[in-house]
């Protein structure tokens, strides 16, 4: 990333921090969840990721502001660990411990997998199968304008 602007009108130039170099603790020593929810970009270190990941995750539950904050900054961090993808299961498995706030037909990262899913059934319905667009809805549990739709976006 360039760090120096060099125009007619100006010159300016600036240090560039990078999350990645420094050391989650730092992040979680704040009292605020918005920052600690950062550390999950930072820098482990030798420390084992599970145990950090589980920090964070604890960190950010005894410092939020009531059930809504909670459940609000926890789905902030699970957006935040798919900027990390070698992590992503130790986000998991720390977010298992908070379970409880996420239901699934609620959730946007759930929701989407299964729309992708009904979209793949409603393909192979249509295209391998041939069935008609009342027969590919009640197959795949899904609305006949959606099979329409999906077999429109195919034909194009």
């Amino acid at each position: 990333m360039p760090t120096f602007l060099d125009t007619a009108d100006h010159k300016f130039s600036f240090n560039l921090i990078r999350l990645a170099e420094i050391d989650y603790r730092i992040f979680l020593n704040s009292n605020n969840p918005e920052i600690q929810m950062l550390g999950i970009l930072a820098n482990f270190g030798t420390e084992d990721s599970n145990v950090v990941a589980a920090s964070i995750v604890n960190s950010i539950g005894s410092t939020a502001k009531g059930e809504f904050a909670q459940i609000k900054h926890y789905k902030q961090l699970r957006i935040y660990a798919k900027l990390r993808k070698n992590i992503e299961l130790q986000i998991v498995k720390a977010m298992e411990s908070v379970s409880t706030f996420f239901k699934e037909e609620e959730d946007f990262l759930y929701l989407k997998g299964e729309e992708k899913k009904s979209r793949e059934v409603v393909e192979n319905l249509i295209v391998k199968l041939g069935l008609t667009n009342e027969q590919a809805a009640l197959g795949a549990a899904v609305d006949i304008a959606y099979v329409e739709k999906v077999r429109a976006e195919l034909k194009k």
